[in-house]
């Protein structure tokens, strides 16, 4: 049998997406790196790294602010 080795940050990227796309984080609400880190027990690193798929997603847009959830119709 095979086992497969996911990282934290693709923990942490699959968490938050699941997040956004049930409508936990609202549209324009902005996540920051400190929040989603204590939320997933992280460190930043991690976050900062599913942050970025998440972007490449289309999912947020990161700004100066954080990361702000962009507008996801199902």
């Amino acid at each position: 049998m095979e086992y497969r080795t996911v990282s934290i940050a693709d923990q942490v990227f699959e968490k938050i997406e699941r997040d956004i796309l049930s409508g936990e984080y609202s549209h324009g609400e902005v996540l920051t790196e400190n929040r989603l880190s204590e939320k997933h027990d992280v460190s930043r690193t991690p976050v900062r790294e599913a942050l970025r798929k998440l972007e490449q997603q289309h999912l947020i847009e990161m700004s100066t602010k954080g990361a702000v959830v962009k507008l996801f119709i199902s």
